[in-house]
């Protein structure tokens, strides 16, 4: 005989859960993790939300003319004025189109010469360069180095010929300008390092040798004056300034190349820089002058008249711009 099946227990089993609780719970589990992401997401939205707000109202305006300020490029450009006339017609002012020489500083500081006898040195020498001591690149380096200032010295003297000009007042000039800019440079550094050193001692901090040594580095950086060109001569006329522009394109092999391709020779005429400008004429700006003595006090009246030349009338009575 079969034994008897008897019912299942409708208790639960321990670790189970009846059919009814499970359904309930499954749908509180969604819920709560539904409001869960809503609640990140309403807190993020709330972040974004609050750091738009602040780049538009709080520093909207700041970034905006950030951003304009970048779309805009200033300059300055040289100013172009009228005639000035008297009431018969005589010219007192006009402009006066003409050039401007100028020579890179580098050029005028040695730089460019010392920076390309050592290319012109490695170049000429590229086979046998690293097998060379440092005396003996020296040495080839200061020989084609004398022979660039010797290039740099027939350019003063073509310029000084185009101008008709003497060279050495030329040459005067340029050291003039070196002497100005070094003292200028050695200034700033002064005040670059103090104006560091006083930064660090206000934050706490000590300035040991390596900290000096940067410093200093840093603080020795070129100023402007020193990567851009500087006027020799100004005011040349067109014919002038036509020769000069002409001999600025010109190329000439360098001392001691090995290469025969035009683009890498150097210029004719290191660092000349021809650049237009204006300038203010004053046909009037000089007069003689016949001053009567005995019109003078006591003291200084004398017989007869004295002719004297005043420089600068043009300026004084019509004024000038700088």
């Amino acid at each position: 005989m079969m034994p008897e099946r008897r019912g299942m227990d409708p208790r639960p089993t321990p670790g189970t859960l009846p059919e009814m609780d499970l359904r309930r719970l499954i749908p509180s589990m969604f819920h709560r993790r539904v409001a869960l992401l809503m609640a990140m997401f309403l807190v993020a939205t709330l972040v974004l939300s609050a750091k738009l707000a602040w780049l538009t109202v709080a520093r909207g305006a700041d970034l905006r003319a950030q951003a304009e300020a970048k779309l805009v490029r200033q300059s300055w450009v040289p100013t172009h004025r009228g005639r000035i006339l008297d009431r018969k017609g005589r010219v007192l002012a006009h402009d006066r189109a003409g050039y401007d020489v100028l020579v890179e500083y580098d050029v005028l500081s040695g730089r460019w010469q010392e920076a390309q006898a050592r290319a012109l040195a490695r170049g000429a020498y590229s086979g046998d360069w690293r097998s060379l001591s440092d005396d003996e690149r020296e040495r080839l380096t200061a020989l084609i180095r004398a022979r660039l200032d010797e290039h740099v010295d027939a350019m003063w003297s073509r310029l000084g010929g185009e101008l008709d000009t003497d060279p050495a007042l030329l040459r005067a000039r340029g050291e003039e300008i070196v002497t100005r800019v070094e003292a200028m440079h050695e200034s700033i550094t002064r005040a670059r390092i103090q104006r560091e050193v006083d930064t660090r001692r206000g934050q706490g901090l000590d300035n040991d040798a390596a900290d000096m040594r940067r410093i200093l580095e840093l603080a020795s950086q070129p100023i402007a004056e020193q990567r851009r060109a500087h006027a020799i001569v100004a005011g040349v006329d067109d014919k002038a300034g036509f020769r000069l522009l002409s001999l600025h394109a010109k190329r000439t092999r360098p001392p001691s190349s090995v290469s025969e391709a035009p683009d890498d020779w150097i210029p004719l005429m290191p660092g000349l820089v021809i650049e237009s400008s204006t300038r203010r004429v004053y046909p009037y700006d000089q007069r003689v002058v016949d001053v009567d003595l005995s019109t003078f006090p006591p003291p200084l009246r004398r017989e007869g008249s004295r002719s004297q030349t005043t420089p600068g009338e043009g300026c004084h009575l019509i004024g000038r711009m700088r």
